[in-house]
Protein backbone atom coordinates (compact mmCIF):
# COMPACT_ATOMS: atom_id res chain seq x y z
CA UNK A 1 0.00 0.00 0.00
CA UNK A 2 1.09 3.27 -0.41
CA UNK A 3 2.52 5.67 2.31
CA UNK A 4 0.14 9.26 2.08
CA UNK A 5 2.65 12.03 2.49
CA UNK A 6 5.23 10.59 4.04
CA UNK A 7 7.26 11.10 0.66
CA UNK A 8 6.05 13.77 -1.16
CA UNK A 9 8.17 17.03 -2.12
CA UNK A 10 7.44 20.50 -0.74
CA UNK A 11 6.47 21.52 -3.89
CA UNK A 12 3.58 19.71 -3.75
CA UNK A 13 2.84 20.06 -0.15
CA UNK A 14 2.73 23.77 -0.87
CA UNK A 15 0.64 23.39 -4.18
CA UNK A 16 -1.98 21.21 -1.83
CA UNK A 17 -2.07 23.95 1.03
CA UNK A 18 -2.99 26.45 -1.33
CA UNK A 19 -5.82 23.91 -2.65
CA UNK A 20 -7.22 24.31 0.79
CA UNK A 21 -6.72 27.71 1.74
CA UNK A 22 -8.54 28.56 -1.49
CA UNK A 23 -11.53 26.88 -0.77
CA UNK A 24 -11.65 27.74 2.83
CA UNK A 25 -11.42 31.52 1.12
CA UNK A 26 -14.29 30.47 -0.67
CA UNK A 27 -16.43 28.98 2.58
CA UNK A 28 -15.78 32.26 4.00
CA UNK A 29 -16.91 34.56 0.69
CA UNK A 30 -20.37 32.32 0.29
CA UNK A 31 -21.03 32.22 3.86
CA UNK A 32 -20.39 35.70 4.50
CA UNK A 33 -21.78 37.66 1.15
CA UNK A 34 -19.76 40.99 0.07
CA UNK A 35 -22.03 44.10 0.69
CA UNK A 36 -18.52 46.14 -0.84
CA UNK A 37 -20.66 47.22 -4.24
CA UNK A 38 -23.21 48.30 -2.12
CA UNK A 39 -21.42 49.96 -0.05
CA UNK A 40 -19.36 52.11 -2.07
CA UNK A 41 -22.27 53.21 -4.21
CA UNK A 42 -22.64 57.10 -4.52
CA UNK A 43 -24.63 59.19 -6.61
CA UNK A 44 -23.43 59.61 -10.37
CA UNK A 45 -21.12 62.46 -11.19
CA UNK A 46 -24.01 64.70 -13.11
CA UNK A 47 -26.38 64.09 -9.65
CA UNK A 48 -27.10 67.71 -8.02
CA UNK A 49 -25.11 68.56 -5.46
CA UNK A 50 -26.21 68.36 -1.56
CA UNK A 51 -25.15 70.54 1.51
CA UNK A 52 -23.87 68.99 4.65
CA UNK A 53 -27.00 69.27 6.13
CA UNK A 54 -29.13 67.58 3.33
CA UNK A 55 -30.15 70.15 1.34
CA UNK A 56 -29.68 70.23 -2.51
CA UNK A 57 -27.50 73.20 -3.50
CA UNK A 58 -25.67 73.66 -6.83
CA UNK A 59 -21.90 72.78 -7.11
CA UNK A 60 -20.01 72.92 -3.73
CA UNK A 61 -17.00 74.94 -3.42
CA UNK A 62 -13.53 73.19 -2.46
CA UNK A 63 -13.03 76.58 -0.11
CA UNK A 64 -15.75 75.05 2.21
CA UNK A 65 -13.48 72.14 2.86
CA UNK A 66 -11.87 72.20 6.26
CA UNK A 67 -8.73 73.50 5.62
CA UNK A 68 -7.09 70.67 8.08
CA UNK A 69 -9.06 67.79 5.88
CA UNK A 70 -8.54 69.63 2.53
CA UNK A 71 -5.18 68.10 1.75
CA UNK A 72 -6.03 64.79 2.73
CA UNK A 73 -9.34 64.62 0.57
CA UNK A 74 -7.19 65.84 -2.21
CA UNK A 75 -5.40 62.85 -1.60
CA UNK A 76 -7.71 60.50 -2.26
CA UNK A 77 -8.72 61.49 -6.22
CA UNK A 78 -4.91 60.02 -7.06
CA UNK A 79 -4.79 56.16 -7.13
CA UNK A 80 -1.25 56.24 -5.76
CA UNK A 81 -2.61 57.97 -2.34
CA UNK A 82 -5.84 56.80 -2.39
CA UNK A 83 -5.31 54.18 0.22
CA UNK A 84 -3.22 55.55 2.51
CA UNK A 85 -5.58 58.69 2.50
CA UNK A 86 -8.48 56.53 2.96
CA UNK A 87 -6.88 55.11 5.96
CA UNK A 88 -5.89 58.18 7.65
CA UNK A 89 -9.46 59.61 6.64
CA UNK A 90 -11.64 56.68 8.72
CA UNK A 91 -8.43 57.52 11.42
CA UNK A 92 -10.27 61.46 11.81
CA UNK A 93 -13.39 60.10 13.25
CA UNK A 94 -16.49 62.11 13.17
CA UNK A 95 -14.57 65.65 12.84
CA UNK A 96 -14.39 64.64 8.86
CA UNK A 97 -17.60 63.65 7.94
CA UNK A 98 -18.71 66.95 7.12
CA UNK A 99 -16.32 67.11 5.11
CA UNK A 100 -16.81 63.55 3.49
CA UNK A 101 -20.59 64.50 2.92
CA UNK A 102 -19.66 68.21 1.47
CA UNK A 103 -17.08 66.82 -1.12
CA UNK A 104 -19.43 63.50 -1.96
CA UNK A 105 -21.70 66.42 -2.67
CA UNK A 106 -19.69 68.31 -5.03
CA UNK A 107 -19.85 66.71 -8.79
CA UNK A 108 -16.55 68.46 -9.52
CA UNK A 109 -14.98 66.81 -6.38
CA UNK A 110 -14.69 63.36 -7.88
CA UNK A 111 -14.78 63.98 -11.92
CA UNK A 112 -11.26 66.16 -11.57
CA UNK A 113 -9.84 62.58 -10.40
CA UNK A 114 -8.36 59.77 -12.60
CA UNK A 115 -11.67 57.29 -11.69
CA UNK A 116 -14.14 59.27 -10.37
CA UNK A 117 -16.14 56.28 -9.10
CA UNK A 118 -13.29 55.12 -7.14
CA UNK A 119 -13.11 58.25 -5.51
CA UNK A 120 -16.89 58.29 -4.61
CA UNK A 121 -16.75 54.85 -3.40
CA UNK A 122 -13.67 55.77 -1.08
CA UNK A 123 -15.61 58.13 0.46
CA UNK A 124 -18.58 56.27 1.24
CA UNK A 125 -16.63 53.47 2.74
CA UNK A 126 -14.89 56.15 5.00
CA UNK A 127 -18.15 57.24 6.05
CA UNK A 128 -19.38 53.62 6.26
CA UNK A 129 -16.26 52.97 8.49
CA UNK A 130 -16.54 55.54 11.06
CA UNK A 131 -20.60 55.22 11.64
CA UNK A 132 -21.39 58.66 12.43
CA UNK A 133 -25.15 58.56 11.85
CA UNK A 134 -24.92 62.34 11.62
CA UNK A 135 -23.87 61.67 8.04
CA UNK A 136 -27.48 60.27 7.37
CA UNK A 137 -29.31 63.34 6.20
CA UNK A 138 -26.67 64.65 3.35
CA UNK A 139 -26.87 60.71 2.07
CA UNK A 140 -30.91 60.62 2.18
CA UNK A 141 -30.85 63.55 0.27
CA UNK A 142 -29.31 62.16 -2.91
CA UNK A 143 -30.64 60.88 -5.57
CA UNK A 144 -31.17 57.18 -6.23
CA UNK A 145 -29.38 55.08 -8.88
CA UNK A 146 -29.15 51.74 -10.23
CA UNK A 147 -27.63 49.89 -13.44
CA UNK A 148 -23.86 50.54 -13.19
CA UNK A 149 -24.68 53.97 -11.76
CA UNK A 150 -23.23 54.61 -8.02
CA UNK A 151 -26.17 54.89 -5.18
CA UNK A 152 -25.86 55.82 -1.67
CA UNK A 153 -28.39 53.66 -0.27
CA UNK A 154 -26.20 50.76 0.88
CA UNK A 155 -23.27 53.23 2.98
CA UNK A 156 -26.97 54.83 4.05
CA UNK A 157 -28.78 51.84 5.35
CA UNK A 158 -25.38 50.84 7.10
CA UNK A 159 -25.35 53.99 9.64
CA UNK A 160 -28.78 52.22 11.27
CA UNK A 161 -30.38 55.91 11.37
CA UNK A 162 -33.51 56.78 11.50
CA UNK A 163 -33.37 59.68 9.29
CA UNK A 164 -32.54 56.78 6.69
CA UNK A 165 -35.83 55.04 7.04
CA UNK A 166 -37.85 57.04 4.50
CA UNK A 167 -35.65 56.11 1.66
CA UNK A 168 -34.53 52.27 3.00
CA UNK A 169 -39.03 51.68 3.24
CA UNK A 170 -39.45 53.03 -0.20
CA UNK A 171 -36.22 50.93 -1.64
CA UNK A 172 -38.10 47.40 0.80
CA UNK A 173 -41.17 48.33 -1.04
CA UNK A 174 -42.36 45.18 -2.95
CA UNK A 175 -43.23 47.65 -6.02
CA UNK A 176 -39.59 49.10 -6.07
CA UNK A 177 -37.53 47.74 -8.83
CA UNK A 178 -34.92 49.54 -11.30
CA UNK A 179 -36.66 51.82 -13.88
CA UNK A 180 -33.79 51.31 -16.52
CA UNK A 181 -34.55 47.75 -17.32
CA UNK A 182 -30.82 46.02 -15.93
CA UNK A 183 -33.42 43.31 -14.64
CA UNK A 184 -31.76 43.53 -10.89
CA UNK A 185 -32.47 45.76 -8.10
CA UNK A 186 -29.10 47.10 -7.05
CA UNK A 187 -31.08 49.90 -4.93
CA UNK A 188 -32.71 47.09 -3.27
CA UNK A 189 -29.97 45.10 -2.73
CA UNK A 190 -27.94 48.01 -1.35
CA UNK A 191 -30.53 48.51 1.39
CA UNK A 192 -30.73 45.34 2.76
CA UNK A 193 -26.39 45.10 2.58
CA UNK A 194 -26.28 48.16 4.75
CA UNK A 195 -29.25 46.87 6.92
CA UNK A 196 -27.18 44.10 7.24
CA UNK A 197 -24.07 45.72 8.44
CA UNK A 198 -25.91 47.89 10.81
CA UNK A 199 -27.54 45.17 12.34
CA UNK A 200 -23.99 43.45 12.63
CA UNK A 201 -21.95 46.10 13.64
CA UNK A 202 -25.15 46.90 16.61
CA UNK A 203 -25.50 50.69 15.25
CA UNK A 204 -29.72 50.28 14.39
CA UNK A 205 -31.31 51.94 17.13
CA UNK A 206 -34.86 50.70 17.98
CA UNK A 207 -36.81 53.15 15.88
CA UNK A 208 -34.69 52.07 12.89
CA UNK A 209 -35.39 48.28 13.69
CA UNK A 210 -38.91 48.37 14.45
CA UNK A 211 -39.49 50.42 11.64
CA UNK A 212 -38.03 48.29 8.97
CA UNK A 213 -38.69 44.77 10.65
CA UNK A 214 -42.47 44.62 9.45
CA UNK A 215 -41.41 45.49 5.64
CA UNK A 216 -38.31 43.07 5.66
CA UNK A 217 -40.97 40.45 7.11
CA UNK A 218 -42.71 41.19 3.70
CA UNK A 219 -39.87 40.39 1.35
CA UNK A 220 -38.88 37.03 2.87
CA UNK A 221 -39.57 34.67 0.12
CA UNK A 222 -40.50 36.74 -2.62
CA UNK A 223 -37.45 36.45 -4.97
CA UNK A 224 -35.64 39.97 -4.83
CA UNK A 225 -33.28 39.52 -7.79
CA UNK A 226 -30.90 41.33 -5.15
CA UNK A 227 -27.59 40.56 -4.86
CA UNK A 228 -25.82 39.90 -1.57
CA UNK A 229 -27.59 39.98 1.73
CA UNK A 230 -31.16 38.39 1.85
CA UNK A 231 -34.27 40.29 3.69
CA UNK A 232 -34.59 37.31 5.69
CA UNK A 233 -30.35 37.97 6.36
CA UNK A 234 -30.72 41.50 7.12
CA UNK A 235 -33.75 40.76 9.90
CA UNK A 236 -31.49 38.01 11.18
CA UNK A 237 -28.96 40.66 11.64
CA UNK A 238 -31.33 43.57 12.93
CA UNK A 239 -32.57 41.32 15.95
CA UNK A 240 -32.37 37.87 15.95
CA UNK A 241 -34.67 37.27 18.36
CA UNK A 242 -37.38 38.60 16.58
CA UNK A 243 -36.58 36.61 13.76
CA UNK A 244 -36.47 33.40 15.50
CA UNK A 245 -39.60 34.54 16.65
CA UNK A 246 -41.10 35.12 13.22
CA UNK A 247 -39.71 32.53 11.57
CA UNK A 248 -40.48 29.61 13.97
CA UNK A 249 -44.42 31.31 14.30
CA UNK A 250 -47.18 28.65 12.56
CA UNK A 251 -48.26 31.57 10.31
CA UNK A 252 -45.04 32.31 8.89
CA UNK A 253 -44.01 27.82 8.61
CA UNK A 254 -47.94 27.75 6.72
CA UNK A 255 -46.00 30.47 4.24
CA UNK A 256 -44.21 27.50 2.64
CA UNK A 257 -41.16 27.01 0.19
CA UNK A 258 -39.00 30.04 -0.51
CA UNK A 259 -39.66 32.06 2.92
CA UNK A 260 -39.48 28.96 4.79
CA UNK A 261 -35.83 28.24 2.94
CA UNK A 262 -34.60 31.30 3.05
CA UNK A 263 -35.58 32.12 6.36
CA UNK A 264 -33.59 29.17 8.32
CA UNK A 265 -31.02 29.70 5.74
CA UNK A 266 -30.35 33.22 7.62
CA UNK A 267 -30.52 31.71 10.86
CA UNK A 268 -28.45 29.15 10.24
CA UNK A 269 -25.68 31.50 8.91
CA UNK A 270 -25.95 33.73 11.32
CA UNK A 271 -24.96 30.25 14.11
CA UNK A 272 -28.73 31.50 15.49
CA UNK A 273 -30.33 28.37 17.40
CA UNK A 274 -33.97 27.92 18.76
CA UNK A 275 -35.10 26.94 22.23
CA UNK A 276 -35.99 23.66 23.55
CA UNK A 277 -39.74 23.70 22.79
CA UNK A 278 -39.91 25.25 19.47
CA UNK A 279 -37.01 22.13 18.41
CA UNK A 280 -39.45 20.20 19.56
CA UNK A 281 -42.45 21.49 17.67
CA UNK A 282 -40.63 21.63 14.48
CA UNK A 283 -39.47 17.77 14.95
CA UNK A 284 -43.06 17.05 15.29
CA UNK A 285 -44.10 19.24 12.20
CA UNK A 286 -41.51 18.05 9.82
CA UNK A 287 -42.87 15.24 7.48
CA UNK A 288 -40.59 11.87 7.49
CA UNK A 289 -41.16 11.14 3.49
CA UNK A 290 -37.88 12.52 1.70
CA UNK A 291 -37.62 15.33 0.38
CA UNK A 292 -39.22 16.15 -3.68
CA UNK A 293 -36.49 17.82 -5.72
CA UNK A 294 -33.92 20.31 -5.18
CA UNK A 295 -36.45 23.61 -3.05
CA UNK A 296 -37.43 20.96 -0.61
CA UNK A 297 -34.39 19.53 0.19
CA UNK A 298 -32.66 22.67 0.04
CA UNK A 299 -35.68 23.75 2.75
CA UNK A 300 -35.52 20.44 5.28
CA UNK A 301 -31.06 20.98 4.82
CA UNK A 302 -32.03 24.82 6.76
CA UNK A 303 -33.91 23.57 9.48
CA UNK A 304 -31.64 20.46 10.16
CA UNK A 305 -29.20 22.63 10.21
CA UNK A 306 -30.93 25.49 12.75
CA UNK A 307 -32.02 22.24 14.51
CA UNK A 308 -28.09 21.17 14.92
CA UNK A 309 -26.62 24.72 15.89
CA UNK A 310 -29.56 25.01 18.73
CA UNK A 311 -27.81 21.49 20.65
CA UNK A 312 -30.68 19.91 22.15
CA UNK A 313 -29.84 16.27 22.34
CA UNK A 314 -33.81 15.20 20.72
CA UNK A 315 -31.95 16.83 17.26
CA UNK A 316 -29.49 14.38 17.37
CA UNK A 317 -31.05 11.01 16.19
CA UNK A 318 -33.23 12.85 13.80
CA UNK A 319 -30.12 14.38 11.73
CA UNK A 320 -28.37 11.17 11.92
CA UNK A 321 -31.51 9.48 10.70
CA UNK A 322 -31.25 12.13 7.37
CA UNK A 323 -27.70 11.43 6.84
CA UNK A 324 -28.11 7.62 6.55
CA UNK A 325 -30.97 7.33 5.06
CA UNK A 326 -30.89 5.49 1.73
CA UNK A 327 -32.93 8.01 -0.15
CA UNK A 328 -30.69 10.40 -1.88
CA UNK A 329 -32.69 13.77 -1.08
CA UNK A 330 -32.69 12.83 2.63
CA UNK A 331 -28.98 12.20 2.99
CA UNK A 332 -28.00 15.33 1.37
CA UNK A 333 -30.47 17.51 3.79
CA UNK A 334 -28.83 15.15 6.82
CA UNK A 335 -25.37 15.46 5.75
CA UNK A 336 -24.62 19.16 6.21
CA UNK A 337 -26.14 19.35 9.94
CA UNK A 338 -24.52 16.28 10.86
CA UNK A 339 -21.14 18.20 9.90
CA UNK A 340 -22.69 21.00 11.81
CA UNK A 341 -23.91 18.87 15.12
CA UNK A 342 -20.12 17.22 15.35
CA UNK A 343 -18.33 20.51 15.26
CA UNK A 344 -17.34 19.62 11.58
CA UNK A 345 -18.04 22.86 9.45
CA UNK A 346 -14.79 24.22 9.65
CA UNK A 347 -12.90 20.58 9.62
CA UNK A 348 -11.05 21.86 6.45
CA UNK A 349 -10.05 25.22 8.02
CA UNK A 350 -8.15 23.09 10.67
CA UNK A 351 -6.91 21.02 8.71
CA UNK A 352 -5.13 23.04 6.22
CA UNK A 353 -3.64 25.55 9.51
CA UNK A 354 -2.39 22.31 10.52
CA UNK A 355 -0.63 21.54 7.48
CA UNK A 356 1.12 24.88 6.90
CA UNK A 357 1.77 25.65 10.72
CA UNK A 358 3.20 22.31 11.85
CA UNK A 359 3.81 20.44 8.63
CA UNK A 360 2.63 16.80 6.99
CA UNK A 361 4.18 14.62 9.56
CA UNK A 362 1.77 16.13 12.18
CA UNK A 363 -1.69 14.70 10.61
CA UNK A 364 -2.96 11.30 10.71
CA UNK A 365 -4.02 9.37 8.30
CA UNK A 366 -7.97 10.88 7.81
CA UNK A 367 -5.96 14.67 7.70
CA UNK A 368 -3.49 13.33 4.71
CA UNK A 369 -6.64 11.65 2.71
CA UNK A 370 -8.83 15.06 2.98
CA UNK A 371 -5.90 16.93 2.24
CA UNK A 372 -4.77 15.02 -1.29
CA UNK A 373 -8.42 14.61 -2.24
CA UNK A 374 -9.06 18.88 -1.43
CA UNK A 375 -5.59 18.93 -3.22
CA UNK A 376 -6.84 17.20 -6.18
CA UNK A 377 -10.33 18.76 -6.59
CA UNK A 378 -8.73 22.61 -6.36
CA UNK A 379 -7.21 21.59 -9.80
CA UNK A 380 -10.48 21.83 -11.18
CA UNK A 381 -9.44 19.39 -14.30
CA UNK A 382 -6.16 17.06 -15.39
CA UNK A 383 -4.33 20.40 -17.34
CA UNK A 384 -3.94 21.88 -14.74
CA UNK A 385 -3.51 19.48 -12.24
CA UNK A 386 -0.30 17.31 -14.29
CA UNK A 387 0.69 20.91 -14.73
CA UNK A 388 1.45 21.29 -10.79
CA UNK A 389 3.84 19.48 -8.38
CA UNK A 390 0.06 18.14 -6.97
CA UNK A 391 0.58 15.80 -9.69
CA UNK A 392 3.87 14.10 -8.61
CA UNK A 393 1.21 12.22 -5.44
CA UNK A 394 -1.06 11.20 -7.88
CA UNK A 395 -0.66 7.70 -6.59
CA UNK A 396 -1.26 8.67 -3.24
CA UNK A 397 -4.49 10.44 -4.68
CA UNK A 398 -5.81 7.74 -6.12
CA UNK A 399 -5.55 5.72 -2.89
CA UNK A 400 -7.22 8.83 -0.79
CA UNK A 401 -10.38 8.80 -3.40
CA UNK A 402 -10.42 4.99 -3.15
CA UNK A 403 -10.53 5.70 0.67
CA UNK A 404 -13.64 7.75 0.40
CA UNK A 405 -15.38 6.05 -1.93
CA UNK A 406 -14.25 7.71 -4.74
CA UNK A 407 -12.90 4.60 -6.48
CA UNK A 408 -14.24 5.51 -10.11
CA UNK A 409 -12.28 9.17 -9.89
CA UNK A 410 -9.28 7.37 -9.13
CA UNK A 411 -9.55 4.92 -12.11
CA UNK A 412 -10.08 7.60 -14.45
CA UNK A 413 -6.47 9.66 -12.45
CA UNK A 414 -4.65 6.10 -13.67
CA UNK A 415 -6.33 6.48 -16.89
CA UNK A 416 -4.98 9.91 -17.52
CA UNK A 417 -1.69 9.13 -16.17
CA UNK A 418 -1.52 6.09 -18.75
CA UNK A 419 -1.54 8.84 -21.87
CA UNK A 420 1.70 9.79 -21.03
CA UNK A 421 3.56 8.60 -23.92
CA UNK A 422 6.77 6.27 -22.31
CA UNK A 423 5.07 6.93 -18.54
CA UNK A 424 4.48 10.49 -16.81
CA UNK A 425 7.25 12.52 -16.43
CA UNK A 426 8.55 13.78 -12.47
CA UNK A 427 9.20 16.70 -13.84
CA UNK A 428 6.87 19.51 -13.41
CA UNK A 429 8.28 20.76 -16.39
CA UNK A 430 8.65 18.33 -18.84
CA UNK A 431 4.68 17.25 -17.71
CA UNK A 432 3.65 20.73 -18.51
CA UNK A 433 5.46 20.68 -21.69
CA UNK A 434 4.10 17.41 -22.48
CA UNK A 435 0.76 18.85 -21.77
CA UNK A 436 0.95 21.57 -23.64
CA UNK A 437 2.08 19.88 -27.04
CA UNK A 438 -0.82 17.43 -26.03
CA UNK A 439 -3.41 20.28 -26.43
CA UNK A 440 -1.55 22.37 -29.45
CA UNK A 441 -4.47 21.74 -31.60
CA UNK A 442 -6.91 23.46 -29.38
CA UNK A 443 -7.99 19.65 -27.70
CA UNK A 444 -7.09 18.79 -24.52
CA UNK A 445 -5.89 15.32 -24.33
CA UNK A 446 -8.32 14.89 -20.96
CA UNK A 447 -10.98 16.36 -22.69
CA UNK A 448 -12.90 13.08 -21.66
CA UNK A 449 -11.92 12.71 -18.67
CA UNK A 450 -12.54 16.22 -17.72
CA UNK A 451 -16.11 16.31 -19.07
CA UNK A 452 -16.64 12.87 -15.89
CA UNK A 453 -14.60 14.39 -13.54
CA UNK A 454 -17.04 17.66 -13.53
CA UNK A 455 -20.32 15.76 -13.69
CA UNK A 456 -18.92 13.78 -10.46
CA UNK A 457 -17.86 16.56 -8.36
CA UNK A 458 -21.06 17.30 -6.37
CA UNK A 459 -20.65 13.19 -5.38
CA UNK A 460 -17.01 13.26 -4.69
CA UNK A 461 -17.51 16.51 -2.13
CA UNK A 462 -20.03 14.63 -0.62
CA UNK A 463 -18.31 11.29 0.07
CA UNK A 464 -15.72 13.42 1.18
CA UNK A 465 -18.17 15.00 3.93
CA UNK A 466 -19.21 11.76 5.03
CA UNK A 467 -15.60 10.45 5.67
CA UNK A 468 -15.09 13.34 7.75
CA UNK A 469 -17.88 12.93 9.55
CA UNK A 470 -17.31 9.34 10.64
CA UNK A 471 -13.70 10.84 11.02
CA UNK A 472 -14.97 13.24 13.38
CA UNK A 473 -12.93 13.06 16.24
CA UNK A 474 -10.08 13.65 13.94
CA UNK A 475 -10.85 17.05 12.61
CA UNK A 476 -11.69 19.00 16.02
CA UNK A 477 -8.72 20.84 17.04
CA UNK A 478 -8.40 18.72 20.35
CA UNK A 479 -8.09 15.73 18.22
CA UNK A 480 -5.04 13.92 19.29
CA UNK A 481 -2.45 13.47 15.85
CA UNK A 482 0.45 15.15 16.62
CA UNK A 483 3.46 12.71 16.26
CA UNK A 484 1.67 10.80 13.28
CA UNK A 485 5.06 10.04 11.00
CA UNK A 486 3.98 7.64 8.61
CA UNK A 487 0.61 5.97 7.73
CA UNK A 488 -0.69 3.44 5.36
CA UNK A 489 -3.89 3.07 3.79
CA UNK A 490 -5.98 -0.35 4.55
CA UNK A 491 -8.91 -1.81 2.71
Amino acid sequence: MLPLLATVSPETIVFLAAGVAVVIVLIVVLRLPSAKAARHSVASAGSPATSADGGASGPVSRAMLSPQHRPLLDRLRAEETRHDALAAAIACGSAIVPDLTIALADPSFASKADVPDAVRWALLEAIEKIGDPRAAPALAAMPRACCGAVDPTGTLAALGAPAALPVLLAALSPMSACSSGCGGNPVLSGALAGITIAGRKRRASPEFRDALAPALTELVGVGTKSEGPSPADALTALDPELATRTFTSDAFIARGGGAVHEAFQALANARVGVDGAVCTRMLDAMPRRAPEGAAETATLTSILRVLAISGHAEARPRIYAAWTASEPTLRSAGRLAALTIEGLEHAETFVGERLRTEGPRSLSLPQRVVVLVRGFLSSAGYDAFFSTPAAGAAADIETALRTIGAGETADEIATARGRFRGGMPTDVEERKRRVEEAGAGGQSAFADLDHKLYEDMGSIEERLADYIITHAAEFRPRAATAGVTTATLTS
